[in-house]
């Protein structure tokens, strides 16, 4: 998801966003757990809440 693929495959923001810049970086690529460093800027935790 994120990044992967394109906007007719995957509706995602960062795929929403490369439309209109294909130089756009920083979205996560393929699969995996949050502490991969495909995740890029994909760390968000399920279930996490602010104090």
């Amino acid at each position: 998801a994120g990044g992967d693929s394109d906007l007719t495959k995957a509706v995602t923001l960062p795929n929403i966003l490369k439309t209109f810049n294909r130089n756009l970086y920083g979205f996560s690529t393929g699969t995996g757990s949050r502490d991969t460093a495909n995740a890029m800027f994909n760390v968000a935790r399920p279930g996490a809440v602010s104090a």
